[in-house]
């Protein structure tokens, strides 16, 4: 089990507490089990530790963005705009998703609610060298630029 991927999880699940399992749930027998390809996705039977945590203030938000993202992302091609599905339809649609479904749509969920959008990676401009000067970037080398962020911390 990759630790980067339980801490993931666990961090989503347990500060974000978005489309994923309550804590009693979370354990780390269901995620190796996810990990290993036993278990590609949960149960029905588990719905019952599916929620929908609150992410906004107005009651009927936090079901319209779930919904949203559910429609938009995943069962558009299947379910008309006009049937909207009620909380009890997206508890037990959520407990079927597997894991790496869940993170992206937390991760579009984070993104509407937040207005979070990913910064687009810009290549650096190619800075004309002077002759006898040295170029300030390249004295760093990437140990370096760790350690100083680390004590900025």
């Amino acid at each position: 089990m990759s630790s980067e991927l339980y801490q993931l999880y666990e961090y989503l699940a347990h500060k974000h507490q978005l489309l994923l399992p309550d804590s009693a749930f979370c354990t780390l027998d269901f995620l190796q089990s996810i990990e290993s390809g036993n278990k590609k996705a949960i149960p029905l039977d588990k719905a019952r530790d599916f929620y929908l945590p609150v992410v906004s203030f107005a009651p009927t938000t936090t079901e319209d963005l779930y919904r949203h993202c559910i429609l938009q992302s995943l069962l558009k091609p299947y379910i008309p705009e006009s049937k909207v599905p009620n909380r009890e339809f997206l508890i037990k649609i959520m407990a079927t998703f597997e894991l790496e479904t869940l993170l992206k749509m937390t991760k579009l969920i984070l993104m509407i609610q937040y207005k979070c959008l990913e910064i687009p990676i810009k290549e650096p401009d190619k800075k004309e060298e002077i002759p006898g000067k040295k170029n300030v970037d390249s004295d760093i080398d990437e140990n370096e630029l760790d350690n100083i962020l680390d004590n900025m911390e």
